[in-house]
């Protein structure tokens, strides 16, 4: 029953390898997003012709990067996390039938003192 504990630990913590893909896809869909968002914002807003050697540097304005959401990750539900554990909870549940079975054949020719 001890791996079949660690996989349910870890994936009720979310440390486990499907936890880390999640995690990974959605910080890559969040990083593609942040620089398509930047290519637009160059395109739109910052010209192809150079402002000479004494002008003001070309450069996007801070308001726009305040308007950029914040990375959140979005945790698996308990529900999907049992449908993904499936094989260690009906391990776990086995191991649970044949104890308390055991237990109550055992206690038919176990006798007190």
């Amino acid at each position: 029953p001890y791996l079949s504990l660690k996989q349910l630990s870890m994936a009720l913590t979310a440390s486990d390898f499907n936890t880390f893909i999640d995690f990974q896809n959605q910080a890559e869909a969040y990083r593609y997003q942040l620089a398509q968002k930047m290519n637009k914002l160059q395109i739109d807003k910052i010209s192809n012709i150079s402002p000479g050697e004494n002008g003001k540097p070309l450069s996007i304005s801070r308001s726009n990067w305040a308007e950029q959401p914040d990375f959140n990750y979005h945790f698996h539900t308990v529900g999907n996390m049992t449908t993904e554990q499936f094989f260690p909870l009906a391990s776990l549940s086995l191991w649970l039938l044949i104890t308390v079975g055991l237990l109550q054949y055992i206690s038919k020719w176990i006798k007190t003192i």
